[in-house]
């Protein structure tokens, strides 16, 4: 991956942690790949789990629907985070393109934003979630 997405990934889930069931820190990813289209069996051998775990897609808007929505129960750490949020799509977005959001798992799931970089390749973050 080119080094300014990778530092500006980095900076942007700078102690950003996903809360479901358990609060899970995000990974920056990258896989050298040159495929044009990205598929949940390709993610599936990436992240090395069976051909036969569950996956599916979801919308990039439809998951940072609710991250990025200040809500007038929130606390400043509560807005600091939306606010964190906010900005990590802002740098996928200005850094990757044909964003994909993938799930992989039943209860203890995976799940990978990416998109692909400049040069071509596949990257974006990583971060799991508990669910129940």
């Amino acid at each position: 991956m080119a080094d300014n997405a990778s530092q500006e990934l980095q900076k942007a889930i700078r102690g950003l942690l996903y809360t479901s069931e358990s609060d899970s820190p995000f990974e920056v990813v990258h896989w050298a790949r040159q495929e044009p289209k990205l598929t949940d069996t390709d993610l599936r051998s990436f992240a090395g789990k069976s051909s036969d775990a569950h996956a599916e897609e979801v919308g990039l808007d439809e998951f940072f629907h609710d991250l990025t929505q200040e809500q007038e129960w929130h606390d400043a750490d509560d807005k600091k985070t939306v606010e964190q949020y906010r900005n990590l799509l802002a740098v996928l977005n200005q850094e990757l393109k044909d964003l994909k959001v993938f799930k992989i798992g039943e209860v203890k799931i995976d799940i990978y934003i990416v998109g692909r970089t400049a040069t071509g390749d596949w990257a974006g973050i990583k971060t799991e979630a508990v669910e129940t």
